[in-house]
């Protein structure tokens, strides 16, 4: 049996950064409008950005009341990824992997050195000589989104209308902001890569691509949608330094993404303003609040931890 894995002391984690090879994406899937797996790239959008970043006004509410809200209540765990492992050609033979999982969970992973408030459940199963990891909720959070507010509720849904108002399925067309969103929709690139010796191949969900680099085969050609609310004072540029662009630059290095457009909101939810982050500026933004070597570093510990601890193969 193996240690157990020590975390108290992240500090013994500020190491040279670990070898991280350029992810590289070996298809893709999309989820249709009820949800269903589609392989390819059917749902994949293009970036359209507006005429003047600075001088917008996106109303984050329209058509909150059409929505057609995604089922949280039944978890998909890794069914849509295992479906296209199926229907992939190239993989039938071979997968060529130490670990399989969703980008979501490695993301976790390299932020776990400094949420220090949050816990989270991974499981683990080994067959075929691969380990797949799966994020399960915890009971806190399943509580707390049990006990969702309408306002908590609402300011969810906020992201998905966003990503509507700066993307089309052409890329010669205006966004469509005048149809509900349907929060089913999703387009998935799967990637693989390597951290130290670990091969990893994940799934991630991709909000769009980059007309200028659609043609392109690399990862840098996807481009990331985020929100935040507009920073008025010292604590909230201070948490907006410590937490939420730690968790943009984890999800968007792990997948090769180099730009994070971000739009600025108010309390009501209009967006003001948009704002592109080039990624590599990104820790250097943060100031000293959080180390990527540490965040990189730890993850690689740990999954050679799970290595350790998931010896045999369950045929189940």
């Amino acid at each position: 049996m193996a240690h157990p894995f020590e975390v108290s002391n992240f500090n013994s984690f500020d190491l040279p950064f670990p070898t991280y090879q350029e992810p590289k994406e070996i298809g893709n899937f999309s989820l249709d409008a009820n949800r269903e797996f589609v392989l390819g790239s059917e749902g994949c959008k293009y970036l359209i950005l507006p005429a003047d970043s600075n001088r917008v006004r996106f109303d984050l509410n329209k058509g909150y009341e059409q929505a057609i809200k995604k089922n949280f209540q039944s978890p998909e765990k890794l069914d849509n990824l295992l479906k296209w492992f199926l229907n992939s050609k190239q993989l039938k033979t071979n997968l060529s992997a130490d670990f399989v999982c969703y980008r979501g969970l490695l993301s976790l992973l390299l932020c776990t050195p400094y949420e220090k408030n949050d816990g989270w459940i991974i499981c683990a199963t080994k067959y075929d000589n691969i380990i797949y990891l799966c994020q399960y909720d915890t009971p806190e959070k399943i509580e707390r989104e049990q006990n969702a507010t309408d306002r908590e509720k609402r300011m969810s849904s906020w992201g998905y209308k966003f990503e509507q108002y700066l993307s089309s399925t052409n890329v010669s067309e205006k966004p469509n902001v005048n149809e509900p969103v349907n929060e089913n929709e999703e387009f998935c690139a799967v990637v693989r890569t390597r951290l130290n010796s670990h091969i990893l191949v994940f799934g991630a969900e991709m909000d769009c691509v980059s007309p200028s680099t659609s043609n392109s085969s690399s990862m840098s050609r996807y481009v990331e949608l985020k929100t935040n609310r507009i920073i008025s004072s010292q604590r909230q540029e201070r948490n907006f330094q410590r937490y939420k662009l730690l968790k943009w630059w984890s999800q968007s290095f792990l997948i090769g993404i180099r730009e994070i457009v971000c739009g600025f909101r108010d309390d009501e939810g209009i967006v003001h303003n948009v704002e592109t982050f080039p990624l590599k500026e990104i820790p250097k933004s943060a100031k000293g609040m959080w180390n990527p070597n540490v965040c990189m570093n730890f993850c690689e510990k740990f999954l050679s931890y799970v290595k350790q601890c998931v010896m045999k193969s369950d045929p189940r």
